[in-house]
């Protein structure tokens, strides 16, 4: 997914990077399916980050009413880059659980309705998607954070290894 190297991810710890940062990309598109944004002219370009004429560049921009932050990186190896803040990555997964009430925006835009649900009840692994996938879909909802056929593959593994 594109979207996770348009993350700054310095403040999250590296054995928890790749599952997070895939967590928030998806939280992120879903928030921005849903929040009206600014008309394309109002998004800040690349005359606006470029140091030309004497400018001062763009160091961040906010997607106006929503707490969604780009900032231009100061320093470290992404240095001069712009990504979603740091705080921004932090909060991302609560501003998702307020905007998940909020119905998708459809003008002339392509959205992913249900695509964080998909994202958390579908394995990592290809082959074993593809069996989920055939399940009916009621075995897809979720119980206290997992869904039932995660649920159903846990029962199975802890009697297997009772015997």
């Amino acid at each position: 997914m594109k979207l996770i190297s348009c993350l700054d991810l310095s403040e999250v710890p590296d054995y928890a990077r790749h599952d997070y940062a895939s967590e928030v990309a998806v939280c992120l598109k879903e928030i921005l399916d849903r929040v009206e944004l600014p008309p394309p002219e109002e998004i800040p370009g690349t005359e606006d980050v470029e140091d030309n004429d004497g400018g001062q560049p763009l160091v961040r921009w906010q997607i106006p009413n929503t707490q969604i932050t780009i900032a231009r990186v100061a320093e470290g190896p992404r240095r001069g880059e712009y990504l979603f803040t740091s705080g921004t990555v932090k909060r991302v997964p609560d501003l998702y659980e307020k905007a998940k009430e909020h119905p998708y925006r459809t003008e002339d835009r392509e959205f992913s309705e249900g695509f964080h649900d998909w994202y958390l009840s579908t394995p990592a692994n290809p082959t074993v998607a593809v069996w989920i996938e055939q399940l009916p879909g009621w075995f897809r909802n979720r119980f206290f954070g997992l869904t039932l056929w995660q649920w159903s593959g846990l029962a199975f593994t802890v009697l297997v290894a009772l015997r």
